[in-house]
């Protein structure tokens, strides 16, 4: 915002800047601080991320939008062309490929070239196909950058199809290009991020002068000390919070202690009368969407939301997505608004399907549509189509799907800033910040992650793990706390359908143990007593 502010003062012309996020949460964020500090009807700089603007530039070369596929329909259609691959075979074959595309590289195979007919009989790309085809009319000279100025946020993030691409946006010499980033916050190296962005930046642009953020603004001063010891040499940072950190860090038996310590110190934070805060000198309770609790694994979240909905705390898991979101789901509804003349009916051209067969609902869509692009056989196989035959069953046919959707939909933006406790993984939390973080599950082998294989007791086939990269997750989730920190592990927790019995992580252990604040759950034994007779 500060250089943005800096140009726009200078005179620079806001239709010749771009600001590249890698989130639509970010860009949506960056969108509402322009439009709030400039006065309404000025004209602003573009914001939004790298693959939007791809699918825009798509869009206006081929003169329609394409049917994107999610990143597990592109792997769903991947296995689909290639039907011979099964298991640790095919996740590895569709890695391979990923992460070959996202170096700007294209492997010569079968297995690719399968996935790529399938697309194109079906008139699907994915997100990594948008990128590829604005590079190539770059690389072709097919289009010419129109911007002077490229700012781009989380840079230590781009894969290196991404940096060619953003940094073809601000020409030859780089003038007018400006990247904020840390590299201990980089942590998508297993989807291709380049390993020292910084590095090639300067072989590119040997004049690129480098600024070294120094203060920080967010955690407390016990927060940031606490963190920086999980690197040598530890980063220089300055904490710019007064309020006196909390350090919390629990022993708990199992998942079960966990999960209820976590509901319990939620519902004192946000009752504002508790011991706890008479404790700490605190006033004033805190809101539910002050609180985040982050996991390394998905598979953490259902059993943490299910205890603290039983507490009547107010819960949120940010990357699940409605159904209707996805833009095949989105054409089936217009098709039964068209034919069934249900209010908000679009004037766009939709694919014409006989009123009876809509009426019977989506089971007999997929049936007369088929393999009719941009439908396919994957398609009706997929989640989201399940999710919507069974909201049409639920709410009782297509009316009162409607109204559901209508009413969801409206409710989104309340939903962007409503007051409910996050539940996220460490990379989804990737900036965002919150007055509290829960950190549980650190265990080892859960962070740091020692692949899905030793945790269901196989043979490890997932390869080392990137020691490093986990570290940086660690740090990114400890420094998304502003001002408390609690930290959980179990002696046991049951995953994946084993019991295990893991060590306190080694990044804990790491840590300065004399600040933490740290609390047992013992273990409750049960003893039988036997009163003896006298006779």
């Amino acid at each position: 915002m500060g250089r943005v502010r800096y140009l726009l003062d200078q005179g620079i012309d806001p239709q010749g800047m771009v600001i590249l996020t890698f989130t639509r949460k970010a860009a949506r964020e960056l969108k509402e601080r322009l439009e709030q500090s400039w006065p309404q009807g000025v004209a602003l700089p573009k914001v939004d991320t790298i693959h939007a603007l791809a699918l825009e530039y798509w869009t206006q070369v081929m003169g329609e939008a394409p049917t994107i596929l999610s990143e597990e329909s592109a792997r769903k259609l991947f296995a689909v062309a290639n039907p011979q691959l099964h298991g640790k075979a095919l996740k590895l074959a569709w890695d391979e490929q990923a992460l070959a595309r996202e170096r700007g590289l294209r492997i010569p195979n079968s297995l690719t070239q399968n996935f790529l007919d399938y697309k194109a009989r079906f008139n699907l790309v994915d997100y990594t196909d948008l990128l590829e085809f604005w590079m190539e009319h770059v690389e072709l000279g097919q289009y010419v950058t129109t911007y002077n100025h490229v700012l781009v946020d989380e840079v230590q993030d781009l894969s290196l199809l991404q940096l060619h691409l953003v940094t073809s946006l601000a020409g030859k010499t780089g003038h007018g290009f400006f990247a904020i980033g840390d590299p201990n916050q980089a942590i998508y190296a297993f989807r291709g991020a380049v390993h020292d962005i910084e590095t090639m930046l300067l072989q590119q642009w040997p004049e690129t002068k480098r600024i070294h953020l120094l203060d920080n603004y967010r955690s407390s001063k016990g927060i940031l000390d606490l963190s920086m010891e999980l690197f040598s040499p530890r980063p220089m940072l300055v904490a710019h919070v007064e309020q006196r950190a909390v350090l919390a860090l629990l022993k708990a038996q199992n998942a079960l202690q966990e999960a209820q310590w976590i509901g319990t110190k939620i519902l004192e934070l946000l009752g504002g009368t508790s011991h706890w805060q008479a404790d700490h000198g605190q006033e004033g309770a805190l809101s539910p969407g002050d609180i985040a609790v982050l996991v390394r694994l998905k598979a953490l979240i259902p059993p943490l939301a299910k205890i603290l909905h039983e507490h009547g705390i107010p819960v949120s898991v940010p990357e699940e997505e409605p159904f209707f979101v996805d833009a095949r789901i989105a054409l089936i509804l217009r098709i039964a608004n068209h034919v069934l003349g249900l209010p908000d009916t679009p004037g766009e051209d939709i694919p014409s399907c006989p009123e009876h067969i809509v009426e019977k609902g989506p089971l007999a869509m997929a049936v007369y549509f088929s393999a009719t692009p941009p439908f396919d056989e994957l398609f009706w196989k997929s989640s989201v189509f399940s999710d919507l035959v069974k909201a049409f069953q639920s709410f009782g046919g297509w009316k009162g799907l409607m109204n559901m959707v209508r009413l969801e939909t409206d409710l989104c933006a309340i939903r962007s800033k409503a007051q409910k406790v996050q539940i996220m993984t460490l990379h989804g939390a990737k900036g965002l910040e919150f007055d509290t973080v829960f950190l549980p599950g650190l265990e080892e082998g859960i962070l740091p992650f020692a692949g899905i294989d030793m945790l269901l007791g196989k043979l490890a086939e997932d390869g080392i793990p990137d020691m490093d990269e986990e570290r940086r997750l660690f740090y990114v989730g400890l420094t998304r706390a502003k001002h408390r920190l609690f930290m959980s592990h179990c002696v046991h927790r049951k995953i994946f359908g084993r019991s295990l019995k893991l060590g306190l992580s080694s990044f804990v252990r790491q840590l300065p143990q004399d600040v933490l604040q740290k609390s047992t759950f013992k273990q409750h034994v049960h003893r039988s007593e036997r009163q003896l007779s006298l006779f």
